[in-house]
């Protein structure tokens, strides 16, 4: 399909590892926390729910989805402005979200601005939660040595959140960063350019959770910024990260099309990073 008006004559393709450079570039440029593996994963994983829209060759558009068994994730729609508002954004989502449900897809997640909510509404999603972005800082402590594998307990965990495991991401994310589990509970951290990103971090008892709070701390050490993204409907998550003077710099909807009833947010207290749920 393509757009035509007066000034767009792109085309909708499939992402390709060439356009992973122009992309990380454009994002860097609004501010955005994404590393180039993560496209990389993504593009290993679910290729054909992985979109671009190009213009004269150069993507200027793009979006990005990953199955998880019968559940999925669309994640960074993003359209450069002099773009938006012609309907390309529209269609990116609507391909990423076709392409998951001829997948076998049934439930499908997004984060989602006040901005872009429109668009999803137009497809289906529909509210369920807010996920407010936290920012603290690190502090001295004891560094534990962290774990190096995904345990059967962890995924049994990120299914009483959501339902279904993210298994293939949580592995990834247990690879290329730092593991902090015990009996009730466990937590994931990435470095990244001078901050630390935390997610998914998931317990059963608030104890716990402040025991693998303390051990991220620790890890990313005083003054540097950890990043956290908690959903509301957790209000143990809040307590804890207002406690150890975190604030919260934004915030997003959490989006479902399908039935998002298997949801449980007293589990969830950070989503992982936000390209894979």
């Amino acid at each position: 399909m393509e757009i035509i008006d007066e000034e767009a004559r792109g085309t909708f393709d499939r992402f390709a590892v060439d356009d992973i450079d122009p992309v990380l570039e454009e994002l860097g440029a609004v501010g955005t926390v994404l590393d180039r593996w993560e496209l990389e994963f993504l593009l290993e994983r679910f290729p054909e729910g992985c979109l671009v829209y190009r213009e004269l060759g150069r993507p200027v558009g793009w979006c990005f989805s990953i199955r998880y068994g019968r559940s999925g994730w669309i994640a960074n729609l993003y359209l450069a402005p002099r773009w938006r508002g012609r309907g390309i954004g529209l269609e990116l989502a609507r391909r990423a979200l076709q392409a998951l449900r001829g997948a076998g897809v049934e439930n499908i997640w997004l984060t989602a601005s006040e901005a872009g909510r429109p668009i999803y509404e137009r497809l289906g999603f529909l509210p369920v939660d807010t996920v407010n972005s936290w920012v603290g800082f690190g502090a001295d402590g004891e560094r534990r040595a962290p774990h190096r594998r995904a345990t059967p307990a962890m995924l049994d965990l990120d299914q009483a959140g959501w339902g279904e495991p993210k298994a293939p991401a949580i592995a990834e994310l247990v690879r290329r960063g730092s593991l902090f589990e015990e009996k009730d509970g466990f937590v994931t951290a990435q470095e990244w350019k001078g901050l630390v990103r935390v997610g998914p971090w998931a317990c059963r008892e608030w104890l716990t959770a402040w025991g693998l709070l303390d051990a991220v701390l620790a890890l990313a050490g005083r003054a540097r910024p950890v990043l956290v993204h908690a959903p509301v409907g957790n209000s143990a998550a809040a307590a804890l990260l207002f406690m150890h003077h975190f604030r919260v710099v934004e915030n997003h909807l959490l989006m479902c099309c399908g039935d998002p009833s298997a949801y449980d947010p007293t589990f969830i207290f950070s989503l992982a990073l936000g390209s894979i749920g």
